[in-house]
């Protein structure tokens, strides 16, 4: 069986996820090609429709609202003529019909959402394929666009159409919203117009937006929905591929924690000795160091799937501007893209002070009215103490105040847990596409399975003496010192 790395989908690895919108086993079926950017007089149109969009927005900057006629001007032009949806296919405000509405109770009243722009899948304007709505707010779903967001949801629910459009003109954020779960999809409209990955972006959304896409194939259901509905059925088991991803992401950590012993050579003592007890063996230090380093990755994978759960309340405007993981993630993400690639993270040391503090967080809660949380305590979560008879503990003290992670090895580590290349079998061949881990489809019991599959591996230091080690790309990759390697090449020669 060959394999290779699909290329095909580079353009969708590189959005904003939150769940699990397409699986790439279903992105390959449905979508099997690279998608098809539009005729040039067609994007040059397009892009004279976003700079009239840019120009109202940056005239009224100082405002906290972006004028809702100009994000819906901005939004027909990508409907038609971009996307090909001809008069008549599309709803405006007045045309759309009160099944398409919801009515929600605040308080004492009652309110009618109502969607700005209704997409239809079939010309008989039958079928609703996709609600759009506009945005005022200047992030989609961030401060006071959670409560748009918020509101989009009820709309999407409340008329059981589930699949919607939340636009502010600047991110577009394609949505599907299950009974008690949300998965979605973000585009940066700014980076359409680059000439560069950007416009292979825009050439996706293209794709799954296109009539061909949204077409009816089965009564009441555009392909684009039963699409995101079969994925949900068949991605892959979240253990298959997430304890090789945690592994990894323990190495990267392990890596700058090697960097920094090399600097500090005096970095380990409190670990190898504490009090009157006999000092720690080099591989009874080595395995304190790894324990930590698992608990620290683990506590990150937790954390992950604490804010894939709404009911275990971990958001919020405070938690994810100043805690977040996935946030965290985001906002390196947006650093690689606009600052100049990975490069601008080296010099860089932000990410892992909000990580501990993160971590302080849910061990010791907070009753600050800003931002109540409560008490988790556990032992996964317990800070490291630098004068405890359990080594593990002291190797934790050791992570968290005295090694300096970078934004670099953060970036690198949160994208082995949030990004994921996942095996795609088709015939004889299997092809392997970039996609995001859905963490509310994670299990406690996987979760345990992850950490017991951890602890199977040893941590050792190589020195002068056994030269360098050779990873061997066979079964469970073991490692040989090179030496030995060339003296067996040797031996078999003879």
């Amino acid at each position: 069986m060959t394999s290779h790395v699909d290329t095909a989908h580079a353009w969708w690895s590189r959005l904003r996820h939150q769940g699990l919108l397409l699986s790439p086993v279903v992105m390959l079926e449905r979508y099997p090609s690279t998608p098809e950017p539009a005729p040039l007089a067609t994007t040059a149109k397009l892009r004279d429709a976003h700079t009239r969009f840019v120009l109202t927005a940056q005239a009224r900057k100082g405002d906290t609202e972006i004028e809702q006629s100009a994000i819906l001007a901005w939004v027909d032009a990508l409907l038609d003529p971009y996307l090909g949806y001809r008069w008549g296919r599309v709803a405006r405000q007045n045309a759309i019909p009160e099944k398409l509405t919801t009515v929600v109770r605040i308080g004492s009243r009652s309110e009618t959402i109502r969607p700005h722009r209704v997409v239809h899948a079939d010309a008989n304007v039958t079928v609703p394929a996709l609600l759009v709505m506009a945005d005022t707010s200047g992030q989609v779903g961030r401060g006071r666009g959670r409560n748009a967001y918020a509101r989009f949801l009820e709309l999407l629910r409340g008329t059981g159409h589930r699949l919607g459009l939340l636009t502010n003109g600047s991110q577009f954020r394609l949505i599907y919203a299950g009974l008690d779960f949300e998965a979605w999809c973000e585009w940066e409209a700014g980076r359409w117009f680059d000439d560069g990955e950007g416009s292979g972006e825009l050439a996706g959304l293209r794709q799954l937006l296109s009539p061909d896409s949204l077409k009816p194939v089965r009564e009441g259901v555009s392909g684009l929905l039963d699409a995101v509905e079969e994925s949900r059925n068949r991605q892959a088991r979240l253990s298959d591929f997430l304890q090789e991803n945690v592994r990894e992401a323990i190495e990267f950590l392990l890596e700058d924690v090697s960097k920094e012993g090399r600097i500090n050579p005096d970095l380990f003592s409190a670990l190898v000795r504490c009090g009157d007890s006999d000092p720690l063996t080099d591989a009874q230090a080595n395995e304190a160091l790894y324990q930590a380093t698992v608990r620290v990755v683990m506590r990150l994978v937790v954390s992950l799937f604490a804010e894939s759960r709404p009911e275990l309340r971990f958001n919020g405007p405070v938690y994810d501007l100043a805690y977040g993981v996935r946030t965290l993630y985001e906002l390196l993400e947006e650093a690689v893209r606009y600052e100049g690639g990975v490069h601008s993270l080296f010099q860089r040391n932000t990410a892992w002070p909000r990580l501990m503090a993160l971590f302080r967080l849910i061990h010791d809660g907070s009753l600050h009215p800003d931002l109540v949380f409560p008490r988790y305590g556990g032992v996964l979560f317990r800070p490291g103490a630098t004068d405890s008879p359990d080594p593990v503990s002291r190797a934790l003290h050791i992570l968290e105040r005295r090694v300096q992670v970078g934004d670099f090895t953060i970036h690198a580590v949160l994208r082995k847990l949030l990004r994921a290349k996942l095996p795609v079998i088709r015939g004889r061949t299997k092809t392997y596409v970039e996609g995001p881990v859905d963490y509310s489809d994670l299990r406690t019991q996987v979760i345990g399975l992850i950490y017991e599959g951890l602890l199977d591996y040893r941590l050792k230091r190589t020195d002068d003496s056994l030269g360098p080690m050779v990873f061997l790309n066979i079964g469970r990759q073991p490692v040989l010192p090179l030496r030995r390697l060339e003296d067996m090449l040797a031996n078999d020669r003879n």
